[in-house]
């Protein structure tokens, strides 16, 4: 997260993310509030790099995981 100058306030990492799930390579939207980071390459239930979004309070606490429905 950074600041309106460009200054780094806070990184953000999802706790359950690894390096080759590409986290962060999207940012999909971002408010005052929210932000939504995806990770397009996350292995999880749906299969492998099924994909995730991950979205944070403006604090950088993780408030969801979007995961692909059932097909």
């Amino acid at each position: 997260m950074v600041s309106n100058d460009g200054t780094l306030i806070k990184q953000i990492y999802p706790d359950d993310n690894t390096p080759s799930a590409a986290f962060g390579n999207r940012l999909i939207d971002a408010s005052s509030s929210h932000i939504v980071i995806g990770a397009y390459l996350e292995d999880n239930a749906k299969g492998t790099n099924a994909g995730a979004a991950y979205v944070f309070d403006s604090s950088g606490n993780r408030l969801f995981k979007l995961e692909p429905p059932d097909t």
